[in-house]
């Protein structure tokens, strides 16, 4: 076993969860429905999209790192194969869905940031989907646990 790959994977699982609080406090600012009626809740709504596109990227080093320690890497040589992959290590429910919540990051920052119902809706999907994301870092950190791969302080 690779311990280097099993210290950089305990590192990105640890970044992954600080990044999922960060998230979950903006989420839990943005009450649902979205309305746009302040500035603040401009800035909490611009705060919740900027954590989920960041937390979103900041998944596939980690599923890299996993297919490396799974011997797999070479399943992996592109972004659909490496989601494919984790889609069958179950740690991805649909590969579909990440590929929509990945469309939905990219037409959130094309998005004119004023009051508007397709703004307020595409947040309202942003705030939704940021759950995905949180059962994600779940599943993952379950599944390092279940090869052993945790570290003490984690499992």
């Amino acid at each position: 076993m690779n311990e280097h790959l099993l210290s950089l994977l305990q590192q990105q699982l640890l970044v992954l969860g600080k990044q999922v609080e960060h998230l979950q406090y903006s989420r839990n600012r943005a009450v649902s429905p979205i309305q746009i009626e302040s500035p603040e809740m401009l800035e909490c709504c611009e705060a919740m999209t900027a954590r989920f596109a960041r937390l979103q990227d900041s998944f596939p080093p980690a599923f890299r790192t996993l297919a490396l320690l799974e011997l797999e890497n070479n399943k992996a040589e592109n972004m659909l194969d490496l989601l494919l992959l984790m889609e069958k290590y179950r740690i991805l429910s649909s590969v579909e869905k990440w590929k929509n919540m990945r469309e939905l990051r990219n037409s959130i920052t094309h998005e004119y940031w004023q009051e508007s119902d397709a703004l307020c809706a595409l947040l309202q999907q942003v705030r939704d989907d940021a759950q995905v994301l949180f059962n994600t870092l779940n599943t993952l950190e379950d599944y390092v646990q279940k090869r052993g791969w945790s570290s003490e302080k984690n499992g």
